[in-house]
């Protein structure tokens, strides 16, 4: 009976909350770059959502890692990145600089990441890869 008072209070770590060891984080992860439909020249709306936008090519630049320009038709996986770092993701338009942002892999439920831009809000997203579907899909660069 001690045993078990014991260890109910160590699981309960004193707080009278379950406590459960978190399991040790990876030592990588990694990001899909999604292809980026092309834009055109019709109207912008749901059916159309790259109808008008400006920019013509993409290019994304992780940390100090070789730039990677965008494809219509596949997406691109990043080498490996370091789990418990900050890293910085870049995206340049038309060879400006058009957004800037900050991510750790321990801000999301999994490692693996998908980069993609809302074609319909000309803005860019990053999302758990499991959230993403089938629209997110990669290969090496």
């Amino acid at each position: 009976m001690a045993r078990l008072l014991a260890l109910l209070l160590t699981i309960l770590n004193g707080t009278g909350h379950l406590y459960f060891q978190a399991a040790p984080s990876p030592a990588t992860g990694s990001i899909c770059i999604a292809a980026v439909e092309a834009p055109n020249t019709g109207e912008k709306s749901l059916s159309n959502p790259a109808g008008g936008n400006r920019i013509q090519h993409y290019a994304v630049r992780i940390d100090d890692l070789p730039l990677v320009h965008t494809d219509s038709k596949h997406g691109f996986r990043t080498p490996p990145l370091e789990y418990a770092r900050k890293h910085r993701v870049r995206i340049i338009g038309d060879g400006k600089p058009v957004a800037s942002f900050y991510f750790k892999f321990d801000e999301f439920k999994t490692n693996n990441l998908c980069l993609f831009m809302n074609t319909l809000y000309e803005t860019w997203q990053l999302w758990d890869m499991k959230e993403t579907g089938r629209w997110c899909s990669c290969r090496r660069p």
